[in-house]
């Protein structure tokens, strides 16, 4: 696994990328920029990060975006940022800024589906302490990362044995993540193809391509690290992967955030 690095070093390093041209900040949110919390209900960005990111949106030539598996209205309400930028939700399926917006046009299919079985999965876990089915109503997430292993094992199993007659017959898939599963529909498309439409967004808009970095902690984010590529990619957390460059936390998230404004104002002189 590879070391962490100190946030001030990442800061330096991405300004200097970045230098004479756009900089894309994108960034995952639960587990990334907030501290997980016993629910999705909880989590909040705190003010200093909120101040950090508000200070990048002011500047003219850096651009911020949210990737995240939230649906695209409680990423927003939860990030309560103002001034332009990209949001995107359901891991990319909507996206909008700027003026645009994004549903894939098969986003819709199974919502009636979900519908059904987040209702039987809702009743069937209950019980177990620890455990919560979010209903997104285009996506359904189980959460156990508060659970016993045995009611984790319990729960994860019922979600199984439901889900996968939708998951063999296509209609249907899983998406694997830190102490969550989600469901959702069988659509190929990802934080990364998210990540290439907001870059490709950016580069028509800015007419230039942007020095592109995505800061992630979950493995469902490294279809973005693929699309930016080793400069770009930065894993947060201590979740194996093969990113180069690593931040310990949040916390260090938001160190390097207030860094990085610090370092392009410096630059812009």
């Amino acid at each position: 696994m590879t070391a962490v690095a100190p946030p001030l070093d990442v800061a330096r390093r991405v300004a200097g990328a970045a230098q004479g041209r756009p900089l894309l900040v994108l960034l995952d949110f639960d587990g990334t920029l907030c501290e997980f919390q016993p629910s999705p209900e909880k989590v909040w960005l705190r003010r200093p990060r909120r101040e950090a990111l508000q200070r990048l949106i002011a500047m003219p030539m850096v651009t911020t975006g949210f990737i995240s598996g939230r649906r695209l209205s409680d990423l927003r309400e939860r990030i309560g940022l103002t001034g332009d930028m990209w949001f995107a939700g359901l891991h990319g399926l909507e996206i909008e800024g700027f003026g645009r917006h994004f549903v894939h046009d098969r986003v819709e299919e199974a919502g009636g589906l979900l519908g059904v079985l987040g209702r039987a999965l809702r009743q069937h876990v209950e019980h177990l302490p620890g455990v919560f089915i979010e209903d997104k109503e285009l996506s359904i997430a189980i959460h156990v990362r508060e659970a016993r292993p045995e009611h984790k094992a319990e729960a994860e199993a019922a979600f199984r044995r439901m889900v996968t007659p939708h998951i063999e017959d296509g209609t249907l898939r899983m998406m694997p993540g830190s102490n969550v599963t989600e469901l959702l529909p069988n659509i190929p498309w990802n934080k990364g193809d998210a990540a290439k439409w907001i870059r490709d967004a950016e580069t028509g808009r800015r007419r230039a391509d942007p020095a592109t970095i995505y800061l992630g902690d979950d493995v469902t984010d490294e279809d973005a690290f693929a699309i930016v590529g080793a400069e770009g990619s930065i894993v947060v957390g201590p979740r194996p992967s093969d990113v180069e460059t690593r931040l310990e936390n949040p916390a260090a998230v938001e160190a390097f955030l207030v860094a990085l404004a610090d370092e392009l104002s410096r630059r812009a002189g």
